[in-house]
């Protein structure tokens, strides 16, 4: 029986990855890194620290320590987010689904906490979770299993019971690695890489699940 769902933030419930690449396009060009949209891709799923120490290694000579670079890098994504963000298509449909079926509901992104309030904020998306929870509490960023199994205990889920939603690799390795159920939301051309198979359930939008999924997913419980 499933106990309830935790979502990931950037790339399943808003379509952040362009504004995130914006960003770290932007904030390292300040130091002489020149960064491709393509190149943005190594540092999907990171936490923000984690992006800018990849980047930050590969200067030779820095101006700015990695940690200022983290704090631009985070603002500069939240500034641009209240301009240009947008849900992913379907999301509404998938959280009035999930809530009618009166199940536990949380985010765990590895986003900062000040970058996820922004998003739901923007959105009004605070009736539906019952957990906010952020990177920011834990030691190790994703693809370290540790974000879901706290977020699962302060639902009172049992992470074996319980469905992520990730978008990335490194999301769902996280989730996976809490034996959690993992739904990968995956842009066309990446549903038949093999990569994401070891995820339970692959779809290409939020606006296609509905009662088989469910079904699926409660079917291996």
């Amino acid at each position: 029986m499933i106990q309830g769902i935790i979502f990931d933030l950037d790339g399943t419930l808003i379509d952040s990855e362009p504004l995130w690449q914006e960003a770290e396009i932007m904030v390292f060009e300040g130091e002489g890194l020149s960064l491709t949209r393509e190149d943005c891709l190594k540092t999907k799923g990171l936490p923000s620290i984690e992006a800018v120490k990849f980047w930050h290694d590969k200067l030779i000579n820095p101006k700015k320590e990695a940690a200022l670079l983290t704090q631009e890098l985070n603002h500069a994504v939240i500034s641009i987010m209240k301009e240009k963000g947008k849900l992913k298509p379907g999301v509404l449909h998938m959280l009035d689904y999930w809530k009618s079926k009166g199940l536990p509901m949380g985010i765990a992104s590895a986003s900062s906490m000040a970058h996820i309030k922004t998003v739901v904020d923007k959105f009004n998306l605070h009736p539906y979770f019952d957990l906010i929870y952020s990177g920011d509490f834990e030691q190790f960023g994703k693809p370290h299993p540790g974000i879901y199994i706290s977020a699962c205990n302060k639902l009172k889920m049992d992470p074996v019971y319980s469905v992520a939603i990730e978008d990335s690799f490194n999301g769902i390795l996280a989730a996976k690695s809490a034996r959690m159920k993992v739904v990968a939301l995956l842009d066309e051309g990446q549903h038949n890489d093999s990569v994401y198979d070891f995820s339970d359930l692959k779809i290409e939008s939020l606006e296609l699940f509905g009662d088989k999924h469910f079904n699926y997913l409660a079917s291996l419980m």
